[in-house]
């Protein structure tokens, strides 16, 4: 069981991170290359795959104000129904570095999606390498270019990967890759060896995907309840305590996403 978890820590190639960063960078570059006149603001408010609004959702959150962003007479008014999770990075960075800051959360995106893949393909045994070129693969689009020329030669594969659409699921789908690269070390070490600490960042997760993507935390939802399921079965004390854990810390880190709800 202990093989679940990769073996030796593994530090992607110099190769695999120029790959991700050139991936990250292409639109920011292209859309300057092509239309040198464009300002920043516009480059972030017409990104690809995303939608205009959220700039100024974004830009209203790194100035910690919760209201109304899209209708002038309701202005600052209330709280955004829209979910925060998966801006909050983003809005940080806007913070402290003005647009270029947007750039940036974006690029970690990135960073952070292709690393966890990473780690995620070396937990099924894949070697380190193949997990590299699969992950730039999917970030570059190649592995839904491929299911979209499939489905045109008849061949119709039910399924999507990764895009950068902003923030569902570019910015959602490294949340749901976190939670199961931490159900894959819990039911490794049959959620011992880590004591608590694994249960937590579950829960934190969960909530956050809460707040970002409800119906990825629904689907995964299900699979906490089949790997828990399973850890009461080899565990019984630990995974109670482990589940406790990780029950307390989503009730704690899902309480704006209730506020949230009550006040919108």
């Amino acid at each position: 069981m202990g093989r679940i978890i990769p073996t030796e820590r593994h530090i992607p190639s110099a190769a695999f991170f120029l790959a991700v960063l050139a991936i990250a960078f292409t639109y920011w570059i292209a859309s300057l290359m092509i239309s040198p006149g464009t300002s920043l603001d516009e480059a972030i408010l017409f990104r690809p795959h995303g939608d205009s609004d959220y700039l100024p959702i974004v830009s209203a959150l790194s100035r910690l104000e919760f209201g109304e962003t899209s209708v002038w007479e309701t202005a600052h008014q209330g709280l955004r129904s829209f979910p925060m999770a998966p801006l909050i990075m983003h809005g940080i960075m806007v913070r402290f570095a003005g647009d270029i800051g947007f750039v940036v959360a974006d690029v970690l995106v990135f960073l952070f999606y292709g690393l966890a893949l990473v780690y995620f393909l070396r937990s099924a045994e894949i070697s380190a390498r193949l997990a590299e070129v699969l992950a730039v693969m999917v970030l570059g689009g190649v592995a839904n270019q491929f299911v979209l020329t499939s489905a045109r030669m008849g061949a119709d594969i039910p399924l999507t990967f990764w895009q950068s659409r902003f923030p569902r699921p570019g910015v959602t789908e490294v949340f749901v890759l976190a939670f199961f690269i931490l159900a894959i070390r819990l039911i490794g070490r049959r959620g011992a060896a880590t004591g608590v600490r694994d249960w937590l960042l579950v829960g934190v997760v969960w909530a956050c995907l809460l707040q970002a993507d409800i119906y990825q935390a629904a689907n995964l939802t299900l699979v906490a309840l089949l790997f828990a399921g399973y850890l009461l079965i080899v565990d019984t004390r630990r995974a109670l305590r482990g589940i406790g854990a990780a029950a307390c810390a989503a009730v704690i880190c899902a309480l704006p996403f209730v506020y949230q709800r009550l006040h919108e």
